[in-house]
């Protein structure tokens, strides 16, 4: 359902600039248009796990409009692929350009916990929990990488908080 409206989206983003560049012959309103739609074809590749058309579509995307979007969709799609350090370093390029990305922050708690960086997936899960309100996943991930580097007590508490939020 999700990859059918990220689709839908991004015809519709088509037929606007098709429209909009007929009715003003405003080339710039059509590249925005054309970002939108390789953004959307982005997140529909992603929600279907086809991620090398993802970065296909997120790095035409990128050619015009660098933004924390399509970061935030080619990390997703290194995610998937398995390929951790590119994912972290499109994630960290999202956060960047969007410092309150909840998503990118809580993905990148993950990854950096997956290997082994608890310290900085703490700081980032501790800035995904100021940005998203009561989400489990960044409470369970906060009480894993403190119990991983011995802050039992401060674990227990996310733990719990995790629980509480379900």
């Amino acid at each position: 359902r999700k990859d059918s409206l990220s689709k839908i989206r991004g015809l519709a983003a088509i037929e606007a600039a098709r429209l909009d560049f007929l009715a003003t012959g405003d080339q710039s309103i059509l590249l925005v248009q054309m970002a939108t739609t390789y953004k959307c074809l982005a997140e529909a590749f992603n929600m279907i796990e086809k991620s090398e058309q993802s970065l296909e579509a997120s790095r035409i995307s990128l050619q015009y409009d660098d933004d924390h979007r399509t970061h935030f969709n080619i990390g997703v799609s290194y995610t998937l692929s398995g390929e951790t350090h590119k994912a972290i370093e499109a994630f960290e390029e999202s956060v960047r350009l969007s410092p309150l990305l909840g998503e990118a922050l809580v993905n990148l708690g993950v990854l950096y916990s997956k290997i082994g960086r608890h310290h900085d997936a703490i700081e980032r899960l501790s800035r995904a929990a100021e940005a998203i309100e009561e989400n489990s996943r960044i409470y369970f991930q906060l009480g894993f990488s403190n119990s991983r580097i011995g802050e039992n007590k401060v674990a227990v508490d996310a733990f719990n908080k995790a629980i509480d939020i379900d």
